[in-house]
């Protein structure tokens, strides 16, 4: 809060020391949602661009780290949803092809986990990055998506469970395995 009031009085090294603690949340964030580094780039800095504009209507009720996370979240969520001409629409850096060519050569956890990603909404997507890419607590998700606590949870929920049903339609996946088909 000692930055963003030096912020407002003016003192321009403070913004950049806010930018400089906080630019690798943004773009985690972005790059998570977006699935799409040049993207991410570009939003991680309309987020710090949109924070500084708005500085003055930081209130301080919760972290400046959460509101600027919340910031770029909105940003990507409004982001997708211009893009998307159908519903679901996968967004992905480029169509998917297996890292290998051989058959028996399966694709890794984190190229199943980012595509898998990249399937579910972006609301529920956005739950499942903040809670467990970007470790944030349920409180401060719901501070982060200006949602209450039992939105966020089942946002939560059917976010993880979107991420699954997405993770069982892969080919290769590990987690279909030894079950029983419904």
């Amino acid at each position: 809060m000692a930055a963003v009031q030096r912020c407002l009085a003016g003192e321009r090294e403070a913004f950049a020391d806010l930018l400089e603690r906080h630019k690798s949340v943004v773009y985690s964030v972005a790059r998570h949602m977006l699935k799409n580094e040049t993207e991410a780039e570009d939003m991680a800095q309309e987020a710090f661009v949109k924070a500084y504009m708005n500085l003055k209507g930081f209130r301080g009720e919760c972290s400046f780290r959460n509101w600027i996370c919340r910031i770029a979240t909105h940003l990507c969520i409004d982001r997708l949803r211009a893009q998307r001409p159908e519903k679901n629409r996968v967004i992905l850096e480029e169509p998917w092809e297996p890292a290998t060519a051989g058959p028996e050569e399966a694709i890794t956890t984190q190229e199943q986990v980012r595509m898998a990603l990249g399937r579910i909404p972006a609301h529920l997507r956005a739950a499942v990055v903040l809670r467990h890419l970007e470790d944030l607590s349920y409180e401060e998700m719901a501070e982060t998506l200006k949602l209450p606590m039992g939105t966020v949870k089942t946002h939560l929920r059917r976010g993880r469970e979107a991420l699954k049903r997405e993770l069982e339609k892969l080919e290769g996946v590990g987690i279909s395995k030894g079950r029983k088909e419904k």
